[in-house]
């Protein structure tokens, strides 16, 4: 048994754990999909103005929306480039401003799904006035075959990486579920609030306004600390189990795997060792340790594991 002043954990089994590790195969269909991709993502955007809206198009908006005759929080927005057909909005939205041409003003009838975020507006009818500011045409470029290789060897890594972390998160789902561990709600919404921080800052990074977001979907802090509270469970008893076990087995770093753990971070940032010593700071060090201990220990895991091999298709 493992405690802390916080936590209680009862190891169970961690060897000869029978997850397999998930397929990391590409699909030809797969394939496709991520050339689309590529290929938005370097999509000429050309603006027209002698034809109304059509389905790919990106319509530029102003939007007004109303439920029960009155305005709504988060229902309006200037400027908004939609794609049609993305689905970004409510269902039902993007299909009815299909046809109309630059500068009309259009009444858009939905119906908000009943899951909706804004309890206030699940499956609610609403009325958007919606003003067609500017049409744009999405022509997507030619991929030469160099180019296509170049991306599906960089996609497979990405698959392999990926199936990698899942092969890791059914290992220690399998040693949760065998374990005993008693960790109070207070510190679960901790760490949920933790998580809601962690995903504003993604988006900011992203060049994204969280507050836009939350007008948007009718969300809040709270009911994404809601919404997060299983996977801040599950975040925080796996860093338990991986801190017991490497109790456990006396799994430590010594500096030289520091460094080296370091030296792979700097490589993969562009940058010096140094540099990435100085952006950490001392008091960061620690952590940077321990998440290194935490990644020793799941090679522990894996090396003693039955089976790591793919799992057949």
């Amino acid at each position: 048994m493992t405690m802390t002043e916080k936590f209680k954990v009862t190891l169970g089994n961690y060897k000869g754990l029978t997850a397999k590790k998930p397929s990391a195969e590409i699909t030809e269909e797969e394939f496709a999909q991520v050339l689309k991709q590529q290929q938005i993502a370097f999509a000429q955007k050309l603006e027209v103005k002698n034809r109304p809206v059509k389905n790919g198009d990106i319509a530029v908006i102003d939007f007004a929306g109303y439920c029960g005759g009155e305005a709504f929080d988060g229902g309006s927005g200037t400027d908004y480039p939609l794609e049609i057909g993305s689905g970004a909005f409510i269902p039902g939205f993007e299909e009815q401003l299909i046809g109309a041409s630059l500068g009309e003003e259009v009444d858009v009838n939905v119906v908000f799904p009943e899951d909706y975020g804004a309890p206030n507006l699940a499956g609610r009818p609403a009325l958007f006035k919606v003003k067609i500011k500017k049409i744009e045409e999405v022509h997507l470029p030619e991929l030469e075959e160099a180019v296509k290789k170049d991306i599906r060897e960089k996609y497979a890594q990405q698959k392999e990486m990926g199936a990698e972390a899942d092969y890791e998160s059914l290992l220690l789902l399998e040693i949760i579920s065998d374990s005993e561990i008693v960790i109070e709600d207070s510190y679960v919404e901790l760490e949920a609030g933790n998580m809601v921080e962690e995903w504003k800052a993604m988006l900011k990074m992203r060049g994204l306004d969280p507050v836009r977001y939350y007008e948007m979907t009718g969300m809040s802090d709270e009911k994404m600390k809601e919404q997060l509270k299983d996977q801040a469970l599950l975040r925080m008893q796996s860093r338990l189990v991986l801190d017991a076990i490497a109790q456990t087995e006396d799994i430590t770093i010594s500096e030289f795997e520091l460094e080296a753990e370091m030296e792979a971070m700097a490589k993969r940032y562009g940058i010096t060792r140094a540099e990435l010593k100085e952006r950490i700071g001392e008091e960061h060090i620690q952590a940077f340790t321990s998440d290194a201990r935490m990644k020793k220990t799941l090679t522990f895991i894996k090396e003693h594991a039955e089976s790591g091999k793919d799992s057949e298709q």
